[in-house]
């Protein structure tokens, strides 16, 4: 039975061919029961068949738009930068299309091996939930919740977890800081607590209420220069104009063991790392 819902799907690539075929049907399966979707998807320095993927999906389904940035390490060297840069694109493409400005929702997705399943049931279920009245919905993973840069909790996640772990204090080894502040976080979410409120997080998949997106902006870098998660500028803006924010303990995308290029090919892995010796 379709959804009498409007969907547009958008992410980020960068060396994901391991990946996109089984994200890509993914999001064909959601999108044949909605009323419409499309997409906006871009990406960048791949050394794999990801732009030739994404470009087979945009050629076989028209809805959307598929872009690459080229080397755009080569001009912004920071990732976080990078990546709030195209976030922001992405949501700019969406909220000034003729067509998507009017959808319902946004799914920002990861397009690498994060997300290991979808839960498409769930996904409709929660386009059709108002209790909790939610603005964004984030994605649990079935061992650890692994995404603790982009958490913010008042007790699970307060701060930076990186940061904590850069300014440790000088007795505490970088080992002991990063099992403190970063590992003990990652703490399993048992799907029965449900609803949990946050001032941000991620976890590879969040569904946002378009209408809530507005004047919201990434950002990858503090005042300092120092690199700080894109999605809690974000997600303080959406804040800000009265919006909340949830991780749904129920809708899960993985194990949250599952690191980004699980699956990725030898050949993939040494450019990899022929470029980053060679500075892209």
């Amino acid at each position: 039975m379709t959804a009498k819902f409007k969907v547009a799907f958008a992410g980020l690539a960068r060396d994901c061919a391991h990946a996109l075929p089984g994200i890509l049907a993914h999001i064909e399966d959601i999108a044949s029961d909605l009323d419409d979707w499309g997409y906006v998807f871009f990406e960048n320095n791949s050394v794999d068949t990801t732009l030739k993927l994404l470009g087979s999906f945009d050629a076989k389904h028209g809805r959307g738009l598929v872009a690459s940035y080229g080397d755009l390490q080569s001009r912004i060297s920071s990732r976080t930068e990078r990546l709030a840069l195209l976030r922001n694109r992405c949501v700019d493409e969406i909220l000034t299309s003729e067509r998507m400005r009017h959808f319902d929702f946004l799914i920002m997705i990861d397009l690498d091996a994060v997300n290991e399943t979808i839960d498409k049931a769930r996904l409709l279920e929660l386009m059709q939930t108002d209790d909790p009245r939610w603005d964004a919905v984030f994605a649990n993973q079935s061992d650890r919740y692994y995404d603790i840069w982009a958490l913010r909790h008042p007790t699970w996640s307060p701060d930076d977890c990186w940061k904590r772990v850069r300014e440790r204090p000088p007795h505490m080894t970088k080992k002991e800081a990063e099992a403190e502040f970063v590992f003990k976080r990652q703490e399993r979410v048992d799907p029965a607590r449900g609803f949990i409120e946050v001032e941000s997080a991620f976890g590879g998949l969040g569904m946002y209420r378009l209408d809530a997106l507005d004047g919201c902006r990434y950002v990858g870098l503090a005042a300092d220069g120092i690199e700080v998660c894109e999605h809690v500028a974000f997600h303080r803006d959406m804040r800000k104009n009265g919006s909340r924010l949830y991780v749904d303990a129920t809708l899960i995308n993985g194990s949250g063991g599952q690191p980004h290029d699980s699956g990725m090919s030898r050949k993939t892995r040494l450019l990899r790392k022929l470029n980053k010796k060679l500075g892209r």
